[in-house]
C-alpha cells in the first residue's frame, strides 16, 4: 500500500505497541520522536465486558451489516495534510479538530459509491 502512494523507503518506518488505559511502553514507543499521531478507531460508548459481545453477532448476521447510521467523511489527502499542519503549527497546540467535506454519508452511500469505483476488487453481494 505504501509503495503504491510512492513511498519508496521504509527505513524510518516503525511500529510499536502501546496500550491506551496504561503508561508501560509509551516511553520507549516515543523515544526519538518530534512528534506522535494517534488514530483512533470509533468503538462503542461503553468497553464491552467481552469483546465477543460485538464479534458474535457481526459475525452471526444479528449486527446488520449495513445499519442505517450517517457520518462525515474527508479525503484521506486532506486528513494527512490536517494531521501534519496540527503538529507542525503552534496554534493548533492543544485544539481538537473535526474534518468532513460535503453531506454526511451513510452505509449504503459508502457501499454505493465503492461498488461504482471498483475495478478488480471483489465485493460481496447479497
Amino acid at each position: 500500500m505504501l509503495s503504491g502512494a510512492g513511498v519508496t523507503s521504509l527505513e524510518r518506518l516503525s511500529f510499536f505497541s502501546a496500550d491506551l488505559m496504561a503508561d508501560a511502553g509509551w516511553a520507549h514507543a516515543v523515544e526519538g520522536c518530534d512528534y506522535v499521531l494517534h488514530v483512533a478507531s470509533p468503538f462503542p460508548g461503553q468497553q464491552p465486558k467481552d469483546e465477543n459481545e460485538l464479534i458474535v453477532p457481526a459475525r452471526d448476521g444479528a449486527m446488520p451489516g449495513l445499519p442505517d447510521v450517517y457520518f462525515g467523511v474527508v479525503d484521506v489527502r486532506d486528513a494527512a495534510n490536517l494531521h501534519i499542519h496540527a503538529m507542525t503549527h503552534p496554534a493548533a497546540k492543544g485544539e481538537r479538530v473535526l474534518a468532513v467535506s460535503g453531506p454526511a454519508l451513510s452505509m449504503a452511500d459508502v457501499a454505493a459509491i465503492l461498488h461504482r469505483r471498483k475495478r478488480r476488487s471483489r465485493f460481496h453481494q447479497r
